[in-house]
């Protein structure tokens, strides 16, 4: 593997790391290390992504012990309402048994008073207790049947409650996934490079002149205008043709960019230097292009550019213009290579 790919191996294994996408992150660093193994980014770049992979690993952990938690404590009451069900209707079973006996009891009473004229008094007797029994025994049932109505009634209240307590944790899963969604979304967005339309627009105006500096040629690397990162970023961001463009960066010394970008780069800044470039001095425009790979965040921008054709063709254009001017070969090579390999 030449070095070439190793470090554009090395910079997707950056841009996957940084969304989240940790797994094959470190595939890419562990390939870059076995092909360099001399190549201390590579191993820093994969510790960080070790300690990030035990964090995400704790956090998941965490959430399985609490959804098992969750699934006991609904298991519990279900189980104990099917029990006492079943003592219930056991129970009733046996008195409607003793109400048939009884009432088999009483007929045979009757059929015994049927059949003789004597003993009349006694046979009475008996069959008016047995008919007392009767009505002991239908007030029992009567009690059963409405314990059986009460103990049902509370089943349903208590599959109620269940059934609400899933949906509400059903709810708040649904919630967290639409959250960890968004935040993903978020990110997304936030890693994906805008493109930059063709500038129509003249600049909104730049930081103002010093009266002992009006005088700068606009051409002049460096120039004398007070720059502040906020100001930088708004002539980057507004609409410029490009030779306005020009004339506003050319008075930007090249050793500030990085701090004026700050962490706040994004690709179509890239795409508007280097279409003012072509109306630059080619040694000023280089400067200004060189000081860009100095800056935050421009490994994980280049890498959306790298699959850009139109930033290519217009990255290629405005090399090969530079590429006749007074800078060294091995530099040109190496500043080139950054945004285009």
């Amino acid at each position: 593997m030449d070095a070439a790919n190793t470090k554009a191996m090395f910079r997707k294994g950056q841009a996957k790391a940084s969304l989240e996408f940790y797994l094959e992150a470190r595939l890419l660093f562990e390939k870059v290390i076995a092909a360099e193994p001399a190549n201390t980014a590579a191993k820093k770049a994969l510790a960080e992504l070790a300690v990030k992979l035990a964090a995400a690993k704790h956090a998941l952990e965490a959430k399985v012990a609490a959804a098992k938690k969750v699934a006991a404590a609904t298991k519990d009451p279900v189980s104990d309402i099917d029990a006492k069900l079943a003592e219930i209707t056991a129970a009733r079973e046996k008195i409607e048994a003793d109400r048939r006996r009884l009432e088999d009891e009483v007929a045979d009473a009757e059929a015994k008073v049927a059949a003789s004229t004597t003993s009349s008094a006694g046979v009475k007797a008996e069959l008016d207790s047995m008919e007392e029994k009767l009505e002991q025994t239908k007030a029992q049932i009567q009690t059963s049947v409405e314990d059986v109505t009460t103990d049902v009634t509370v089943r349903a209240e208590l599959e109620a409650a269940i059934e609400a307590k899933a949906k509400e944790a059903a709810a708040e899963k649904a919630a967290e996934k639409a959250a960890e969604k968004a935040a993903g979304k978020a990110q997304r967005q936030a890693a994906t490079p805008k493109k930059m339309k063709a500038a129509t627009e003249p600049c909104t105006p730049s930081p103002k002149k010093s009266a002992s500096t009006a005088g700068t040629p606009a051409n002049t690397p460096g120039g004398t205008k007070k720059w502040t990162s906020a100001s930088f970023i708004k002539v980057l961001e507004a609409k410029c043709v490009p030779e306005t463009l020009a004339a506003e960066l050319a008075t930007v010394a090249p050793k500030r960019v990085p701090k004026l970008l700050s962490n706040r780069l994004e690709a179509h800044h890239i795409t508007a230097v280097f279409r003012a470039a072509e109306s630059m001095d080619s040694t000023v425009a280089f400067a200004l292009i060189e000081a860009f790979t100095k800056a935050k965040r421009f490994d994980m921008v280049a890498m959306f550019l790298i699959d850009d054709p139109e930033f290519s063709t217009l990255a290629t254009a405005v090399f090969a213009r530079i590429d006749g001017g007074p800078i060294a070969r091995g530099l040109m090579e190496d500043v080139k290579g950054k945004y285009l390999d």
